[in-house]
């Protein structure tokens, strides 16, 4: 089944482009790294590797809710 689901998001994304935002991605958490240091809340990088990432003119969605299931318990929007 992941076989086949991997062949779907192939043909679906030139791997080129995934490897571009891959990379932009990167580069704008090693920035932010090297300016700020550890130290700071998560919350905090995620907001400007956002905003960093939008002035790339990247389409970002944040702490989008996840459904699933672990040990016969369903979790309802967790993050």
């Amino acid at each position: 089944m992941r076989e086949r689901r991997v062949e779907y998001i192939e043909r679906q994304c030139d791997m080129s482009d995934i490897d571009r935002t891959t990379g932009l991605i990167i580069a704008c958490a090693i920035n932010i790294h090297r300016d700020l240091c550890p130290g700071l809340l998560e919350s905090i990088y995620e907001r400007i590797l956002v905003n960093a990432l939008r002035k790339q003119n990247c389409v970002v969605f944040t702490q989008q809710p996840v459904l699933f299931e672990y040990d016969g318990d369903i979790y309802h929007d967790a993050f």
